[in-house]
C-alpha cells in the first residue's frame, strides 16, 4: 500500500469515530432528558407536565384531528376552573388570571407523581364528581375549524380530598393520567380561584 493513502484511511477512521461518538452523547442526552422528565420509574413531575406559566401566552400546538397545516394551529383561549356547587345544584366556572395560574402552579410543580397507583383511588376518580381546572385552546384561523375551542390540559381533582391527577396527552406507562397527593390540595386551589388578588 503507497503511503499517501495512510492519512487518508486516518483521516476516514477518525471522522468515522467521530460520527460514532457524536450519536453515542446524543443518544445518552436524550435519555437524561427523559429521565429527568418522566423519572425511572414511569413518575412524572408535576412541573414537566403543567405548561409552565411565562409560556402560557405563547402556546401553541397542532391539533392533528383538523389538519396538519395552518388550519389545525390552536393557540391559547383561556384557563379555567369548574365546580360542582351542591348548594344550588349548578356548576360554578372560574375564569383565572395569569396570577391565578402561576400560584396554582406553584403550588404544585415539585410534586411527583404516585407510582403504581392504586385501583381504590383510580376509583375514587372515577366516583366522585371532580373540580377541574382547564387550559382552553381556540383556533388561531377559526374560520377553518369546526370546533372553536379544544381542552389542551386538565387537572381534575376530588372535592375535600388530598388526590388530583393530570390528563397526560400522549402515555407510556399504561394510563392516560398522572396521579398526585397534595395536602389539601382541593381546598387551597379553591382559595387562589375564589380570591384572584391575594397572596
Amino acid at each position: 500500500m503507497p503511503k499517501t493513502e495512510i492519512p487518508s484511511i486516518k483521516r476516514q477512521i477518525a471522522g468515522l469515530l467521530t460520527v460514532l461518538g457524536a450519536g453515542l452523547i446524543f443518544a445518552l442526552a436524550i435519555i437524561g432528558y427523559l429521565l429527568y422528565t418522566y423519572g425511572p420509574t414511569g413518575q412524572y413531575k408535576a412541573q414537566n407536565i403543567l405548561v409552565e406559566p411565562s409560556l402560557m401566552k405563547n402556546l401553541s400546538y397542532i391539533d392533528t384531528e383538523v389538519s396538519r397545516g395552518k388550519e389545525g394551529k390552536h393557540v391559547l383561549d383561556h384557563v379555567q376552573f369548574q365546580v360542582f356547587d351542591e348548594k344550588s345544584g349548578q356548576w360554578d366556572v372560574y375564569i383565572l388570571n395569569d396570577d391565578q395560574y402561576k400560584r396554582i402552579y406553584d403550588l404544585v410543580a415539585r410534586d411527583e407523581s404516585l407510582f403504581p397507583v392504586s385501583d381504590d383511588l383510580e376509583n375514587k376518580f372515577r366516583s366522585s364528581r371532580l373540580a377541574n381546572l382547564e387550559i382552553i385552546a381556540r383556533p388561531e384561523m377559526p374560520g377553518n375549524s369546526k370546533d372553536q375551542t379544544k381542552t389542551f390540559l386538565s387537572v381534575d381533582f376530588i372535592p375535600g380530598t388530598d388526590a388530583y391527577r393530570v390528563f397526560i396527552r400522549t402515555s407510556s406507562i399504561g394510563t392516560d393520567y398522572a396521579f398526585f397527593i397534595h395536602p389539601d390540595v382541593y381546598q387551597k386551589v379553591l382559595n387562589i380561584v375564589r380570591t384572584p388578588n391575594a397572596w
